[in-house]
């Protein structure tokens, strides 16, 4: 427990940014790389950092009476780790068998959710007008990554100029651009005639995002409004309190509600115009 929270620690703020709606995938990926070498820096020094953690389990052991120890081991082990060596002490098992493995897996995980073409897609958010506007005009090194990233381009090297006039055309209306906070925004405000290559460059993009926390948000939703005393709720009615409860954040017009339902029928409710 101890160790989960000290790793965990580093990658809290992390899960809180990647699940904001909107999201700068640069800055996301920018974040995951100061994680991942915060945790390779534990990683080598971890006969130092474990110490403090082994000391602080001990501790709240001995408050609950529990003194520090290691499970039993044997010659052969294959259900839990079975480090094979003769003088092992408590806090040499814990930081092999828990602490190293925990470790190694949460820096692996890392590696592969953000891969080299979670990277490429993060460039190509720097379309996205709120963080182009926000990040201001990309360098010739980036578009040149674009270029290379993205070869399905119906014009690869018209690529700059048509980039140069697409920066142009939302600086002169930047009030409008800060709203278009994602690439499928974006790509319905490119013209395909005007703008094809930034089209496809976002196209190509809007299907892969950078986590899954809207989709999780819509399924706890549901396990919270279908239950099993609604077991008998219709698709209409559940549909609308899945979209009353998820978009808790738009305005709801009661007056206008209640007139449309007043309208629909006779009740034995006396509504008032």
């Amino acid at each position: 427990m101890v160790s989960a929270e000290f790793v965990l620690n580093n990658t809290k703020p992390l899960s809180i940014l990647l699940q904001t709606s909107g999201l700068d995938l640069c800055a996301a990926c920018t974040e995951v790389r100061i994680v991942q070498e915060v945790l390779s820096e534990i990683r080598h020094s971890v006969d130092v950092r474990f110490t403090k953690i082994y000391n602080s389990a001990a501790d709240l052991g001995r408050r609950a009476g529990v003194d520090a120890s290691m499970p039993r081991l044997c010659s052969r082990q294959t259900l839990r780790a079975n480090p094979n060596t003769s003088d092992m002490t408590p806090e040499m098992y814990y930081r092999t068998s828990v602490f190293i493995r925990f470790l190694d897996c949460m820096m692996q995980g890392l590696q592969d959710r953000f891969s080299t073409l979670h990277q490429d897609v993060a460039v190509a958010s720097k379309l996205v007008l709120s963080v182009m506007l926000k990040k201001g005009h990309c360098s010739e090194t980036e578009l040149a990554s674009l270029m290379q990233c993205f070869p399905d381009m119906p014009s690869v090297s018209c690529f700059a100029s048509e980039y140069d006039r697409w920066w142009s055309k939302w600086q002169l209306d930047s009030t409008a651009g800060a709203q278009v906070c994602s690439f499928s925004d974006a790509m319905s405000s490119a013209d395909p005639n005007l703008f094809p290559n930034i089209r496809t460059v976002l196209r190509v993009s809007a299907p892969r995002p950078s986590s899954t926390a809207s989709n999780e948000r819509c399924f706890s939703a549901l396990k919270r409004l279908k239950t099993y005393l609604r077991s008998t709720m219709l698709q209409d009615r559940l549909s609308g309190l899945a979209m009353r409860h998820i978009r808790h954040d738009i305005p709801v017009p009661v007056n206008i509600i209640i007139d449309h339902f007043a309208d629909l029928g006779p009740h034995r409710l006396a509504y008032l115009n």
